[in-house]
Order: C-alpha cells, then sequence, then structure tokens
C-alpha cells in the first residue's frame, strides 16, 4: 500500500486511518478500481500477489454491497446505509451558502452515525484569492429506509448534479478570476432625448 500511496497520494492516501479499516471499507471501496488499474505497474512482484489477495477479499466479502451502492447513485439515489460511500477525498461537492452554491475540495471523508464529516478546502475572495480550510457535515434528517435524491442533500458530490451547475459554476468562477486584477469597467448610459412643448 505505501507503494501505492507514493505513486497517488491524493487518491490512496488515509487507507490506513481506523474507521477505513472496519468493514465495510469505505475507503477501499473508492479506490479499488484505481488500484486494480496501477498496481502492476507501480508495486514489485511480492507487494502485488498482496494486492490481488486483498482485492479478491473485497470483491468476495462485499462485492455485492459495493454494487447496490453503484446502482443506487447510477439512479441519482442515496439511502442511509450508502451514505458513507457517497463521498469521498479528493472530491469536489456543493453546498448551498446564502442562497448560492459552492465548490469544496475533499480532503478527508468520515462516517460518523447517521452522518458524514468532510474536512475540505475551498476558495475566498475578499480583494484577493486564498484557500481556506474548511469543515462539512452531512446529515441523514429521512427514516432509515428512506431513498432520497442525492442533489436534494445538504451537501453532495457534483459528479451527481444532472442540471447543468457544474457549467454554471465554471462560467462564474471564470467572471470571479477575470477580476482578480483590476480592470476597468465604464458605462455609458444613452442619452435621453427631451421634447420641448408648449408650457
Amino acid at each position: 500500500m505505501k507503494q501505492l500511496v507514493a505513486h497517488d497520494p491524493k487518491t490512496l492516501g488515509g487507507w490506513d486511518i481506523p474507521e477505513h479499516l472496519e468493514a465495510p471499507y469505505v475507503q477501499f471501496y473508492h479506490v479499488r478500481e484505481t488500484m486494480r488499474l496501477i498496481s502492476s505497474s507501480v508495486v514489485d512482484t511480492a507487494g502485488l500477489s498482496h494486492i490481488n489477495v486483498l482485492l479478491e477479499y473485497l470483491d468476495f466479502s462485499f462485492g455485492a454491497e459495493y454494487e447496490e451502492a453503484n446502482d443506487l447513485f447510477d439512479r441519482g439515489s442515496v439511502n442511509l446505509k450508502h451514505l458513507p460511500k457517497l463521498f469521498r477525498a479528493n472530491d469536489i461537492v456543493v453546498a448551498n451558502e446564502y442562497g448560492q452554491p459552492r465548490c469544496y475540495n475533499t480532503s478527508l471523508c468520515q462516517a460518523k452515525g447517521r452522518s458524514v464529516s468532510i474536512g475540505c478546502s475551498t476558495w475566498s475572495f475578499d480583494g484577493s484569492f486564498r484557500k481556506i480550510e474548511d469543515h462539512l457535515s452531512v446529515k441523514w434528517l429521512h427514516d432509515d429506509d428512506d431513498e432520497v435524491p442525492i442533489t436534494s442533500l445538504g451537501v453532495y458530490p457534483l459528479r451527481y448534479d444532472m442540471a447543468g451547475l457544474r457549467d454554471r459554476l465554471l462560467t462564474r468562477g471564470s467572471t470571479s478570476w477575470s477580476c482578480r486584477g483590476r480592470r476597468f469597467i465604464s458605462y455609458a448610459p444613452p442619452r435621453r432625448m427631451f421634447e420641448i412643448g408648449p408650457v
């Protein structure tokens, strides 16, 4: 695992956090396909056999649960059981701030009972751009057996939005970025024509 993490620390880092080593191994749910793709070219022969045993164990023990989560997410829905699997590190999530969507880059996602705690960062502008560290929490406010649209959550991964939000955010971001330096903006109002008539 250390060899894999050294190759892609953003995607594969954090696998050894105690919570990630508890079934159903949510971190491995997110990274197992990446592990399959890169392990043969990154890991030595001895390490590769260990990685293959781990992947076979995950497929045998949790493959059905992982597929159930995938099918649910593909329909654009989530339930309490699979809520922790919805969020992953190194992903873009959206939250509403003062009625406007705001993006965050996730660094650590941890399930805690009926909620998910998300360590993240975003950009702030107060005359200059600066990166700030933040924390978000997603609370399950529905019944245990409910299935709800992913985009109805207070925070959700941007990859599940199908309403064009990504394009709108990119346009808004480009406009904001263009204002990082001084820009001259002028406005020339139309000239009014006055009619002079009898007084």
